[in-house]
């Protein structure tokens, strides 16, 4: 599992080349996604958060906090990019926000003919997955990746820190959020990696607490 994930990190532009085309496209369609949206509004009190959270949110804050090659490589790999929406009203319905949210903002960007034309497909709990169109050969396997996760989420109301102009989660919230995941992980290997990416996280939090 963990070479597959770092193929396809490798892939996504998040391994050692740096200034990788493919990881441009990606971070510019985050920003169209969130600066072209609600989510960037900041008169009005809108009662939803949008926030990179995962290993992407972990290898912002590394590279903010200019940790080394070696720490780096032991985070969590950007397999994919994972994106929640935080609802403040615990009664929201997720699919709901998901549709009027986030559906029309991706097919304005899938819509453009620059832009790349995801596979889209949705889940029963406000969930809508972002794949390539197209089959790749990564490593030993051919498939045709993920490449966006977004979640909707109404049980927590996060912290958010503007790294590179990004909206990502909190140092404290994205540790919060590696432990629960190493805690339900049931490969060893995912596991490690899961508490390593804390560990590191918990080392910058010393350094800087934002």
């Amino acid at each position: 599992f963990e070479l597959n994930f770092k193929n396809r990190a490798d892939f996504f532009g998040f391994g050692e080349q740096t200034n990788h085309p493919t990881r441009t496209i990606l971070e510019n369609f985050v920003k169209e996604l969130h600066d072209g949206s609600v989510f960037s509004e900041t008169k009005t009190d809108i009662e939803v958060q949008f926030a990179i959270c995962g290993s992407f949110a972990a290898y912002l804050h590394a590279e903010y906090a200019e940790l080394t090659a070696q720490s780096k490589a032991r985070l969590d790999p950007v397999a994919c990019i994972e994106l929640k929406i935080f609802c403040r009203d615990h009664e929201a319905d997720l699919n709901l926000v998901r549709d009027a949210l986030i559906v029309p903002a991706v097919n304005a960007y899938v819509e453009k003919p620059a832009n790349w034309k995801f596979h889209i497909e949705t889940g029963e709990n406000g969930e809508i997955y972002l794949f390539l169109p197209q089959k790749k050969t990564l490593g030993r396997f051919e498939y045709r990746p993920l490449v966006v996760k977004i979640l909707v989420k109404k049980d927590f109301w996060p912290k958010i820190a503007f790294v590179r102009g990004f909206p990502v989660l909190s140092l404290r919230d994205l540790i919060r959020e590696y432990d629960r995941k190493a805690a339900h992980a049931g490969e060893w290997g995912r596991i490690q990696k899961l508490k390593d990416t804390s560990e590191i996280l918990r080392g910058m939090l010393t350094k800087f607490d934002y």
